[in-house]
């Protein structure tokens, strides 16, 4: 890794949490010690987060994104993790708005844009995001692939 380089694992993802939530909850940054649901839907107990979050780190070394992937395979892995991240919901709230930007960050590394969900309407991404709790990641995966875009170069070619 070189230096300057954004080394993408869970402390990072954690670090994100604390610098954008850190003036809101005393607890930004940091394993939710709560059980939480929402919209009817349980979200890992907290007793089993940091199990959750051993076999995650895995997950996302596996998948992190490479510039020479393309778009179908990027899509897929982002989705995998935004799936597993999800399910593992490991802090008490900024959940998705954590999971999209760390999603963002991913895309940016891998050559593009940030992630234009706006491609999707709001009732499809949670319909992606509930398949994604079962492990049907086909949702999320179509909405991430519309949404990559990749990056224009900057550098101007000789004239």
């Amino acid at each position: 890794m070189e230096k300057g380089e954004i080394k993408f694992n869970l402390s990072l993802l954690f670090d994100i949490h604390k610098y954008f939530l850190n003036t809101l909850y005393s607890w930004a940054g940091k394993i939710r010690e709560v059980d939480i649901s929402k919209d009817n839907m349980l979200f890992a107990s907290s007793r089993y987060i940091n199990s959750s979050l051993k076999e995650f780190k895995k997950i996302l070394k596996k998948n992190i994104p490479k510039q020479s992937d393309d778009k179908k395979t990027i899509a897929q892995k982002l989705a995998l993790i935004h799936s597993e991240l999800n399910a593992i919901h490991p802090f008490r709230d900024g959940n998705g708005r954590i999971i999209r930007l760390f999603l963002d960050l991913l895309a940016l590394h891998s050559g593009y844009e940030m992630i234009d969900y706006s491609k999707s309407s709001k009732q499809g991404y949670i319909n992606a995001c509930i398949d994604g709790m079962v492990k049907d990641n086909k949702k999320m995966e179509i909405i991430l692939y519309n949404g990559l875009k990749r990056q224009m170069s900057i550098i101007p070619k000789k004239l």
